[in-house]
């Protein structure tokens, strides 16, 4: 017992993060404690017990990054229990990750002692040697392994590793070669291989490797991988259509080969050619995701030929079967967690889809729809030609067509009830309510007699139709009727689905009661919960509980519960006194128990009687949430910004017309992998703010506001930053940043070519996306990242128009024949689309906070912090308290004494950064530095610390100082990126780039990514390309960079690989190198690559 309870407490100060020492002590105590004790009194599963309990501490260390700290626990159990091999192997691994080489090699040399022939403990040894720097003892141990064991592939290939990391090519390919002449050869060891004889300019032989991955791997995704790398290798080396000819003479071609010689005669405009390879290609994959794709490749040729027939053959095929009006599927999607949307898939209307999609990409859709027209002419019944202008008219917004074109199609095919509740959203939208409303009566008559009408999904995507076009009447009848029926479906999504129609179309009718009781079924859920609230609001709930409350409350009113629910009901409708009343007795009732009564307190004496400052009079754009919205064509300056953008904007939403809002777009038309965005504002109808853009083409970086901080029929003050240059993105709410985040390494902002719009996307079809519906006042875009300060500065008045980086400026006061004057000297004006107006407006501005009240605010979030110090946010909300009333120094004692606190390191990082920002305008370097310094002693372990002070050195051209920042600065990251995956050590060799410090440590790390990477990416040997240039190693750049374009796909961007080449130069000490490398670069481009080339010379 006395040991399990020694046990216990060590454990328990390891979760609450005591004393380190106190529990390293504790340790030793109880390891000497075991080791005296006898046999008699320590059986074996008891000595195996507590060893896990001290691993599991252990354990809970790594998992916080805290790795010294686990490796001396590890040292101590290892000491203890020296039979315990995999604790032993553990401590290796964290050896390695803090870059305690040798200590690593020791202790795997220590586990081979016991195991001599574990590959993984060998394998670790030569890995640790190397890393240490012991090449020589690296090399003899792995020569020595074949010596003992010359018929063992593997041992072959590990020596092959330690030469390739040498940079001995030739030894490196003879021992790959001797491994798998010796049966060890998998995909990895073959690609291997393919690198280093391209390096070895042996193109045969990298030619040979890579068909001999191929052959190795061990899936069909795997298999296609490495044959796109080929294709990408045939590419390169300018003999593509040489050698697919010769597969496809050879009988040899695959699927991707044939596809590959598709794309190249179609880019070369061979299309006759790229016709019949395409449909080579279809005939060679069963995967309908792959005939899809290809089929869709198929359209845009017939389309580029003119051939009419063959490229509607398709659609007719499917619109003229038997099969045509059954559903190939229905599906419950959930794209986001806010959207709820049940939809049914039909062949005839994917064929469709397709069609018009090849139609568009070629320009050439009004051929398409020309085409039809003419048919319909000859016969006004044909549904080939209803079904195609439907959608056409539809996506045009001509809606009174479109309703024309699905009236007709319900008659003519009755038993397909959609189309009757299209033609009723089309004649809602065409602002036809009364046609609208008989076009709905023939769809409930013809859904009476339908086969479906039984059939749960189907009723929920009709359902889905009616509340997505603001049909709601009918949208609650059939969710209604669907829960009925789905009462025994054993798929829960169903359910979930259809509830939350039923309780959003309710809503949207006034039907507070109704809408309350659904979503009070499913409470347990955040988003119903906020829908509760929002609803009790909008009903007037309210008033009618309130009287109620304060009986139970005079009858209980010891009773915490009936008191907080007292204070939600009094705060929900602004009575801000009562509220606090109540909220003050729950902190004499608990006066140490809850700090969020505290923090209720603090955040409501900031709004008790606050008087309106002034009130601003003026006019905003009014949008109805129905395709309407401002579009801006044409800003060369705006279409070019790439490094920093600070977007702002008044809004006030009248309603969320669908999951996804959109307040501000710049953006192309939608990608796969969302690459395409500039920059977006949006909103969520769960009232969150959202901000995204995409890094350097990359997928998108977003941040958020949290739920219900938008509220409908209310004025908010939204703006974003992003600053590339110093990988920062940043969300501001009335003001006052809610969200930053990083922006993932990239130092541009993708650029784009399509309009600007205010109110709307370019994504529209995208089922959960919508216009914006209310008001928005005063849109401004910087080609600059401004401050908080500076955006609260000046967010309640009008700019004079010719501010320092003011790139837009729509102050939506007047408007002329349809149009809105961009009142920056760049002449952005925008056009009014749709039912887009200017509409006048009030928006009252509270004045400062009374001095007593913010006192006692003061007070409620001190008295929180004193509750529960560990808690970040707490000593945040204290602090920017003080900001509002531009306290800046009590605000930076806040934060000082936050980082006395047991917060994590991340969250003591946020602090120094905070405190850092608080002075970060011009000429307060120096009191930057003085602070940090002071900082410093017990922040030693901050990254963002020495970053900052790394940077500010600098700036003051304290080159000594820089220098021993950047030194611990690198210590500290080191100790985070080892053992991690390749792409943290890629990213981390591109921000020594970016820095341009430490170029052996930049090309330690660019290798070691290259080498670790298992799949196939032209960015890591683009980075190691960079990472030579940084060490004047130019000839290996131009070997890489080489190799990257080798593997560069047909779809990648070459404008991507072009600008990290040439970024790179700002890396180069010797200009005149770097010229003659990049010219060798340029000169060796086959033909495929010649319009990158040209744009790379220019």
């Amino acid at each position: 017992m006395c040991i399990e309870k020694i046990i216990r407490r060590y454990i328990s100060m390891a979760h609450t993060k005591l004393s380190f020492f106190l529990i390293i002590f504790l340790l030793i105590t109880v390891v000497t404690f075991v080791a005296e004790l006898g046999v008699e009194e320590m059986s074996n599963e008891q000595e195996g017990s507590i060893t896990q309990e001290f691993i599991a501490a252990a354990q809970k260390f790594v998992e916080r990054g805290e790795i010294e700290k686990a490796i001396e626990i590890y040292e101590r159990i290892v000491k203890g229990a020296p039979e315990d091999f995999e604790s032993r192997e553990q401590l290796a691994t964290l050896y390695t990750r803090i870059n305690q080489d040798e200590k690593a090699a020791q202790t795997y040399s220590k586990l081979l002692e016991t195991d001599p022939e574990n590959i993984m403990y060998q394998d670790g040894l030569v890995d640790s040697l190397q890393a240490a720097g012991k090449h020589n003892e690296a090399l003899e141990i792995a020569q020595a392994y074949i010596q003992t064991q010359p018929e063992v592939g593997v041992h072959y290939a590990r020596l092959a590793k330690v030469y390739e990391a040498e940079g001995n090519e030739t030894a490196a390919i003879a021992n790959y070669e001797k491994a798998i002449e010796l049966g060890y050869g998998d995909k990895q060891t073959y690609l291997k291989l393919a690198k280093l004889n391209f390096f070895n300019e042996d193109i045969d032989a990298a030619e040979i490797a890579l068909k001999n991955a191929i052959l190795s791997a061990t899936s069909a995704s795997e298999r296609q991988d490495v044959e796109r790398q080929l294709i990408n290798f045939y590419r390169y080396h300018g003999n593509l259509e040489e050698k697919l000819q010769k597969a496809e003479d050879d009988g040899t071609i695959t699927y991707e080969m044939q596809k590959a010689r598709a794309e190249y005669f179609h880019k070369t405009g061979e299309l006759e050619k790229a016709l019949n390879a395409y449909k080579r290609s279809l005939d060679m994959t069963i995967s309908s995701y792959q005939k899809e794709r290809i089929s869709a490749e198929l359209l845009k040729v017939y389309v580029q030929l003119g051939d009419m027939d063959s490229a509607i053959e398709p659609y007719q095929t499917e619109a003229n079967s038997d099969t045509n009006s059954k559903p190939r599927s229905f599906t419950a999607e959930r794209i986001t967690v806010t959207s709820a949307r049940i939809a049914a898939i039909y062949e005839i209307e994917t064929a469709r889809d397709s069609l018009i999609a090849a139609f568009k990409s070629q320009d050439k859709l009004e051929v398409l729809k020309t085409h039809y027209e003419g048919k319909l002419e000859e016969n006004k019944d044909n549904p080939v030609a209803l079904t195609i202008l439907a959608r056409i008219y539809w996506d045009e917004r001509d809606y009174q067509k479109a309703a024309e074109m699905y009236e007709a199609l319900g008659k003519a095919a009755p038993n397909d009830v959609r189309y009757f509740y299209y033609a009723a959203a089309a004649l809602k939208r065409n602002k036809q309510p009364e046609l609208a409303k008989e076009m709905l009566n023939q769809a409930k008559q013809a859904l009476a007699s339908s086969s479906e009408k039984e059939d749960v999904w189907f009723l929920g995507a009709l359902a889905t139709i009616c509340i997505e076009n603001r049909m709601y009447e009918p949208a609650i009848e059939l969710s209604k009727s669907a829960i009925e029926k789905s009462d025994n479906d054993a798929d829960s999504r169903i359910q979930g689905t259809l509830r939350e129609i039923l309780a959003k179309s309710y809503r949207e009718t006034k039907r507070y009661v109704e809408a309350y009781d659904i979503y009070q079924e499913s409470g347990t859920q955040s988003r119903a919960k906020n829908a509760i609230r929002e609803i009790a609001k909008e009903g007037k709930f309210y008033e009618k509980w309130i009287p109620e409350q304060l009986k139970k409350v005079e009858m209980n009113p010891n009773d915490p519960n009936l008191i907080s629910e007292l204070a939600e009901s009094y705060e929900a409708t602004d009575k801000i006194k009562q509220a606090i009343e109540q909220y003050q007795k729950l902190t004499k009732l608990q006066p140490e128990e809850n700090p969020y009564w505290y923090i209720k307190l603090g955040d409501l004496f900031q709004r008790v009687d606050r008087p309106i400052g002034k009130v601003i009079e003026n006019k905003a754009l009014s949008l109805d949430g129905d395709g309407s919205y401002v579009e801006i064509v044409d800003s060369e300056i705006i279409n070019n910004i790439s490094e920093q953008v600070t977007i702002s904007a008044w809004i006030k939403p009248t309603g969320f017309p669908n999951t996804c809002t959109t307040v501000l777009f710049k953006g192309d038309k939608r990608t796969p992998n969302l690459s395409h965005r500039q920059f977006a504002l949006w909103l969520f109808d769960e009232g969150c703010a959202y901000f995204d853009a995409s890094p350097n083409g990359q997928f998108i970086r977003w941040i958020a506001s949290n739920s219900e901080s938008i509220q409908r029929n209310e004025w908010y003050h939204v703006a974003a930053t992003i600053d590339a240059r110093n990988d920062s993105v940043k969300l501001f709410l009335n003001g006052a940043e809610i969200r930053k985040s990083n922006f993932k390494g990239q130092n541009n902002l993708t650029k784009t070519t399509l309009p600007f719009r205010i109110g709307c996307s370019h994504e529209e079809e995208i089922s959960e996306h919508a216009s914006f519906a209310g008001l928005i006042d005063e849109v401004r875009i910087w080609n600059i990242a401004r401050t908080e300060k500076q955006i609260r500065s000046d967010m309640n008045k009008q700019l004079d128009g010719d501010e320092a980086g003011l790139v837009g400026y729509w102050k939506f006061d007047e408007e002329t024949q349809g149009r809105v004057s961009d009142s920056s000297p760049h002449k952005n004006d925008g056009k009014l689309i749709g039912n887009a107006k200017l509409e006048p407006y009030t928006r009252p501005i509270l004045a400062n906070l009374k001095n007593e009240y913010f006192t006692k605010s003061v007070a409620y979030y001190e008295k929180a912090i004193e509750l529960n110090p560990k808690i970040y946010q707490r000593y945040n909300q204290l602090a920017n308290l003080y900001i509002k009333q531009n306290q800046i120094s009590e605000a930076e004692a806040v934060y000082r004494r936050a980082l006395d606190a047991p917060l994590t390191q991340v969250r003591h990082d946020s602090l120094i950064r905070a405190i850092s920002e608080l002075y970060a305008e011009e000429g307060q370097v120096a009191k930057r530095i003085a602070i940090l310094e002071e900082i410093e002693p017990k922040m030693q372990e901050s990254v963002v610390l020495y970053e900052l002070l790394g940077d500010l050195y600098n700036k003051i051209g304290d080159a000594d100082k820089a220098e021993i920042a950047n030194a611990k600065w690198l210590k500290l990251r080191q100790k985070e990126v080892n053992g991690q995956e390749a792409y943290y050590q890629r990213w981390f060799a591109e921000e020594l780039l970016e820095k341009g410090l430490f170029p052996e440590t930049t090309l330690k790390y660019a290798t070691r990514a290259l080498q670790d990477y298992v799949e196939i990416s032209y960015h890591y040997p683009l980075t190691l390309g960079r990472a030579h240039i940084a060490n004047d190693r130019y000839d290996d750049a131009l070997r890489y960079f080489k190799y990257a374009l080798s593997i560069l796909s047909a779809d990648a961007s070459l404008d991507h690989f072009w600008k990290q080449v040439v970024d790179a130069s700002k890396n180069a000490n010797d200009k005149e190198r770097y010229n003659q490398m990049l010219d060798a670069l340029v000169n060796s481009m086959p033909p495929a690559y010649s319009s990158s080339v040209q744009m790379v010379t220019e």
